[in-house]
């Protein structure tokens, strides 16, 4: 298994996603028995756009987080 060395780019585009699952939490529909939030577009965009190993970072480090 070859070990992908971490960019800039990824750092930074970590980050933002990072804030954005901040925001999402925030932003909610509500439904009569369970509320929707918009953090699972983000933590599926976030592994879209991020890639199957910063992407999955990124949501680890929010949860530590949070």
């Amino acid at each position: 298994m070859s070990r992908k060395n971490i960019e800039t780019k990824d750092l930074i585009l970590g980050g933002i996603f990072i804030s954005l699952m901040v925001v999402a939490a925030k932003i909610q529909i509500p439904f009569p028995y369970v509320p929707l939030t918009f953090q699972l577009v983000v933590a599926v965009a976030s592994g879209i756009f991020l890639g199957k190993y910063v992407g999955p970072l990124c949501m680890g480090i929010y949860m530590i987080l949070g």
